[in-house]
C-alpha cells in the first residue's frame, strides 16, 4: 500500500484522503499529504458508492465496523438492524488484502485485473473480455452467461455450446489452457486445497483462465471430497468396487446452461461412481427429471422445485453431502423448511455465498428459528471464483462468486 501512495499525484492524494472521509486541512507538503494518506488507508474508499440508509452519496462509515457508508448522522440512526443485529458481524469480515493475497495472484497471475477495485457500470464485462482476449479466447460457448450474453433466456434454456471445432466449447482457448475431457490416471494423494493445487493436478499452466468457469465445480468436488474422507474415517485408500456417492446440489441457475463443466468433480474423484441431483425453481419445466450423463461414471438429474418438496417425493435418496452455491441462506425465506429437513434428517449441508457476512448471519438466525444442527465458522472459499464481482460496495465487503463457504451439520 505505501508504495501505491508514494506514487500518487497532489491532486490523487487529496482525493484519496477525502474519498476515505480524511481531511487534508493543514497539508502543505506532498510528505504531509502521503501521511494523511497512510492513515487512512485502513478506512473504506466512498467514491462511487451509496449511503446504505438513502442511497445519497456518503461521507462517512459507521463509527464501529467502518464497513457501512451513511451520509448524515440522521441515516446512522435510521439503521436500526445494521446496529442491532448486524455491526458485530461486519467488524469480522476479511479485508480485501486477505481474501486476494499473494498466493492467490501467484498461482493466478492473470488474476489481478479482475480482482481490481474497479466497479463501475460495465466494469466486469470488460475485465472478463479482456481476460479472454489475453488468453487467446473470446466471450463464447460457457462464457456466454459470464460474458453478459443470453440475457433474457430463462436458465436452462440456452443451445448448448458447440463440441466442434476443438476448444469451441471454451471460446476457443488453446487446448493446453482447459482441463482434459478424461479422468486422473491414478486417485490424488489427498484432497486439493487451492487453485494453484488443482492446475498442477490437471497439467494447466497459470496463464489457464479455466478457473473462472470452475468455481462451482471445484467447490462441489471440495464438498464431495471432505464427505468420502469422512465416510473413510480420514484414511484415505479404498478398495474393491468403486463407491456410489449421491450428491444434492441445490438453487443451481447459471450452472444449468454449462452442465458439463459439473463432469470435472468426476474426474478429479476417478475411483467414484458420483450422482448429482440438482434441485431448484430454475430448472426448465420441460427438462425435470431429465438425466444427463456427464462421465461414463457420473451422472446428474435435474428437479424442478424446491428442496423440502422434493424430499417427499418417493425418488428422494439419503445424499453424502448437499451443496447449496451461492446460497443467500438468509435472503429467501424458503431456505426455512429445506434447513429444517437437513437438520430433521441429520444431513451436512455446505452453503456458499458472495460474501462473508452472507454465511455469518445464518448461524444466528437459524438456531433462533428452532433449527437444530452446529455451524462451523464461515471461512474463505478456496475455490472461489478468482474476480471481484461489480458492485457499488464490493470492496468494502469482498465479493466474489462462491466466495465463502459454511457447514451445517443437521440433527445438533
Amino acid at each position: 500500500m505505501s508504495d501505491v501512495i508514494d506514487a500518487l499525484s497532489v491532486r490523487q492524494l487529496r482525493a484519496y484522503v477525502t474519498d476515505r472521509g480524511g481531511s487534508t486541512v493543514g497539508c502543505v507538503e506532498k510528505g504531509d499529504l502521503r501521511a494523511a494518506a497512510r492513515a487512512v488507508a485502513s478506512r473504506p474508499s466512498m467514491a462511487g458508492k451509496t449511503c446504505t440508509a438513502c442511497g445519497g452519496r456518503p461521507t462517512r462509515a459507521c463509527a464501529a465496523c467502518g464497513m457501512l457508508l451513511y451520509c448524515s448522522a440522521a441515516c446512522v440512526a435510521a439503521d436500526v438492524r445494521h446496529a442491532a443485529v448486524e455491526c458485530h458481524l461486519t467488524r469480522t469480515v476479511l479485508p480485501r488484502s486477505a481474501c486476494e493475497g499473494p498466493a492467490l495472484v501467484a498461482a493466478l497471475p492473470w488474476a489481478a485485473r479482475l480482482l481490481a477495485d474497479d466497479h463501475a457500470a460495465g466494469a466486469c464485462g470488460r475485465s472478463l473480455a479482456a481476460a479472454l482476449a489475453a488468453a487467446g479466447g473470446g466471450p463464447d460457448g460457457f462464457w456466454r452467461r459470464d460474458a453478459g450474453r443470453g440475457r433474457g433466456v430463462p436458465f436452462g434454456a440456452l443451445p448448448p455450446p458447440p463440441p466442434s471445432p476443438a476448444g469451441a466449447a471454451w471460446g476457443g482457448l488453446p487446448a493446453a489452457a482447459v482441463p482434459p475431457s478424461t479422468p486422473l490416471a491414478a486417485p490424488l494423494a489427498g484432497p486439493l486445497g487451492s487453485w494453484g493445487d488443482y492446475l498442477a493436478a490437471r497439467g494447466l499452466p497459470p496463464s489457464s483462465v479455466a478457473p473462472l468457469l470452475l468455481h462451482p465445480a471445484l467447490t462441489v468436488y471440495a464438498a464431495v471430497a471432505a464427505a468420502i474422507t469422512t465416510a473413510d474415517g480420514g484414511g484415505g485408500g479404498r478398495s474393491g468396487a468403486a463407491p456410489s456417492v449421491v450428491v444434492h446440489l441445490l438453487g443451481v441457475e447459471a450452472e444449468l446452461d454449462a452442465l458439463p463443466l459439473l463432469a470435472e468433480v468426476s474426474h478429479l474423484l476417478p475411483d467414484t461412481r458420483l450422482h448429482l441431483v440438482a434441485v431448484a425453481p430454475a430448472v426448465p419445466a420441460d427438462r425435470d427429471g431429465e438425466v444427463v450423463a456427464l462421465t461414463p461414471t457420473a451422472t446428474v438429474t435435474l428437479v424442478r422445485g424446491l428442496y423440502h418438496e422434493y424430499a417427499m417425493r418417493g425418488a428422494w435418496e439419503p445424499p453424502a453431502v448437499v451443496v447449496a452455491l451461492n446460497a443467500g441462506l438468509c435472503a429467501y425465506p424458503e431456505w426455512l423448511p429445506t434447513l429444517q429437513l437437513v437438520a430433521s434428517r441429520r444431513l451436512t449441508l455446505v452453503a456458499t455465498d458472495y460474501i462473508q457476512y452472507s454465511v455469518e448471519l445464518p448461524r444466528i438466525k437459524f438456531p433462533m428459528l428452532g433449527v437444530a444442527g452446529t455451524w462451523s465458522a464461515a471461512e474463505l472459499n478456496p475455490f472461489r471464483q478468482p474476480a471481484a464481482r461489480c458492485g457499488h460496495n464490493s470492496d468494502l465487503f469482498p465479493n466474489y462468486s462462491n466466495g465463502f463457504r459454511v457447514v451445517f451439520r443437521g440433527g445438533g
